[in-house]
């Protein structure tokens, strides 16, 4: 009886024949193990620590490169100060420089023009030095030489040159007007102060009797290589009484300085030892005022036109409308050669003409008569105005003379009789011209 046959069993072929091909599977895809791509991080991870570690290595090789080169070179200076060709304020001033070397510094040479001194040599870390050297350098140019030798025998120097602006000077106050301890006539007076500083001012304040006043400096033009020049003038109404004037100023470098003067003010112009002009703004007194009184005057010299003055010379001197006054050495007082310097001429000399009226000066050869003589002999004569050194001469329709220390000038009148002598006013035409150079320089 055959038997079924079942779906799910394998025929087994019969001894001889061809065993049948095994049925083909569909063949999957192949998966990669989980663990590949965190092989791959760690690798990628690996390489950067690698090529910082090699980085690191350069950066130690360099250095002790640099170290091994920095041994066998010469000492270097830096950072020099003052800075070469640089103006170094007022006051203490630091030559200062940064010594580097290989090796340990054996010595330091430090000269200021040429003149050895004496710096601080001050470690600042390892194979590094300061040397510094601070005093108050005159006013100039300066040259500065650095030289370092080190331990083994390597030399560096340095050479610059700076300017230092000199120490810091207190501003200095010179009172020009009213000059201290003398008695003035009630009224108008002119305060005047010269202020020099080493900088600009910074402040400064007048008082009279500890009152503030509304003045304020005015700034003289600069002068190359000279401080700083301001002027300070204030006229004001004194009626009779005793003041203190006081002035402070201020520098831009906080130096002050505080000057004070007196003065007596009077009711009554005898008392008064000194005199104020202001129509020409200048004081008279001492030992010009004195001479003025003695010696006619107004009349003669006419008024002050200027200050005294120290001259160009060195000698104090004082112009008037007629003359020039000038202070000698004992106290006494001299005439200025006006009427000379204001000629300009070298005219021959005369013979004397032995005639009467008429007087003659072998000195210079020239004659005196007329109205000329007498008012030359009964204002003063040869102590005040010279000799002659012109005979009379026309000028413009006018009779003139000139003398040694004036010119005089006849002025007609309708009478002959009483014509008048004026001398020239020589010396407002001076003071005028030195007030003009002064003014275009």
């Amino acid at each position: 009886m055959r038997q079924p046959i079942r779906l799910n069993s394998i025929a087994t072929p019969a001894v001889g024949q061809a065993q049948p091909a095994p049925p083909l599977r569909a063949r999957r895809p192949r998966q990669r193990p989980h663990f590949h791509a965190s092989w791959r991080d760690t690798r990628v991870t690996d390489s950067g620590a690698l090529r910082a570690i090699l980085a690191l290595v350069a950066i130690v090789l360099i250095a002790i490169a640099l170290y091994l080169v920095s041994l066998s070179s010469h000492p270097g200076i830096e950072r020099i100060q003052p800075i070469p060709k640089s103006v170094a304020p007022p006051g203490s001033v630091t030559v200062d420089a940064l010594v580097r070397a290989g090796h340990p510094i054996q010595r330091v040479i430090l000269t200021i023009d040429g003149t050895p001194v004496l710096p601080a040599v001050l470690p600042q870390g390892d194979r590094s030095w300061e040397v510094s050297y601070e005093t108050v350098f005159p006013r100039g140019q300066h040259q500065a030489q650095l030289t370092v030798i080190d331990s083994t025998g390597d030399v560096q120097q340095h050479d610059w040159s700076f300017t230092a602006s000199g120490p810091k000077i207190p501003p200095t106050v010179a009172f020009a007007g009213p000059p201290s301890g003398l008695t003035y006539q009630a009224g108008e007076l002119r305060l005047h102060a010269i202020l020099h500083t080493e900088t600009p001012l910074q402040s400064s304040v007048l008082t009279i009797n500890g009152v503030p006043t509304a003045i304020k400096p005015v700034q003289q033009p600069a002068v190359s290589g000279e401080p700083l020049a301001y002027d300070m003038t204030l006229r004001h109404d004194f009626p009779a009484g005793a003041y203190v004037v006081q002035l402070s100023v201020t520098d831009q470098q906080d130096q002050t300085t505080r000057q004070e003067w007196a003065l007596k003010v009077v009711a009554n112009q005898a008392a008064a030892t000194a005199w104020y002009y202001p129509e020409v703004d200048a004081y008279l007194y001492g030992p010009f005022k004195d001479f003025w009184q003695k010696h006619g005057g107004q009349k003669v010299f006419g008024n002050p036109v200027g200050d005294q003055y120290v001259s160009p010379a060195g000698t104090t001197v004082q112009y008037f409308t007629n003359a020039r006054f000038e202070l000698v050495r004992d106290g006494s007082v001299d005439l200025g050669r006006i009427g000379a310097e204001a000629f300009h001429q070298t005219v021959p000399r005369v013979d004397d003409p032995k005639s009467p009226g008429v007087t003659y000066f072998a000195a210079t050869g020239h004659t005196l008569q007329g109205a000329f003589k007498t008012f030359w002999e009964q204002n003063g004569g040869l102590s005040i105005f010279g000799y002659p050194i012109s005979e009379v001469r026309d000028e413009d329709g006018t009779k003139v003379q000139y003398f040694e220390r004036a010119r005089f000038e006849l002025v007609p009148s309708g009478n002959a009789a009483q014509s008048t002598v004026h001398v020239t006013p020589l010396g407002a035409q001076m003071w005028e011209s030195i007030q003009r150079g002064a003014a275009d320089r």
